[in-house]
């Protein structure tokens, strides 16, 4: 059994050394290659082929990595799904209506040197701030997402920040929440998210 996490919104797997150094057993993984024609379903596709995906494994992720961590989970029927500060449906995310204004305004270049001011660490500059091009095509995909409209929740594990403001707490069914944390918690509180995933990973 495999525990394989996909990083969030123009991230890549960088964003969870932390989190994996705590727990060596997950696996982190980085996008496919995308083309402008994808959205998440079939971005979903790419990623069980290239990880050669089974129902044997645990797949998780972080904000938009969860959600094509859920995609994923109902294609390949996976064992367990663990989302991150992420959500099972659009309807979670207040902001998605603007996301589609945003991959047309979004423009890669300034992106980037607007990343160089953006008062973070290198590692999460580096892991969070990368791939402009990804953000671009993402905003478009979430618009155009309609999430999982039914799901056994028995295999699904949530793990919120009540801070969070992207996707609130009351719009999840969350099984644990971290009182001071926001939407970055496998950034933040590596250490418990880690300790979320081993249980989860254990119980039957």
């Amino acid at each position: 059994m495999r525990i394989l996490i996909f990083p969030g919104m123009g991230a890549t797997k960088e964003m969870y050394r932390k989190l994996i150094s705590h727990h060596p057993k997950i696996v982190g993984c980085d996008w496919p290659e995308i083309s402008p024609d994808d959205d998440f379903q079939s971005l979903a596709k790419k990623c069980i082929q290239e990880f050669k995906i089974t129902e044997n494994d645990i797949v998780a992720g972080c904000s938009m990595g969860g959600m094509i961590a859920t995609e994923i989970f109902v294609k390949a029927k996976c064992k367990k799904l663990i989302l991150i500060g992420s959500c099972l449906h659009p309807s979670a995310v207040p902001l998605k209506s603007l996301s589609l204004w945003g991959s047309k305004l979004l423009n890669p270049s300034l992106f980037k040197i607007f990343s160089r001011f953006v008062p973070l660490s290198l590692e999460v500059k580096s892991s969070l701030l990368s791939r402009p091009d990804f953000v671009k095509w993402s905003l478009g995909a979430l618009h155009r997402w309609n999430g999982v409209a039914s799901l056994e929740m028995n295999n699904v594990h949530i793990i919120h920040g009540r801070l969070d403001l992207l996707i609130p707490l009351w719009n999840v069914k969350a099984n644990q929440v971290i009182d001071s944390g926001g939407h970055l918690i496998a950034l933040t509180h590596a250490k418990t998210v880690a300790d979320f995933i081993k249980v989860v990973s254990e119980s039957e």
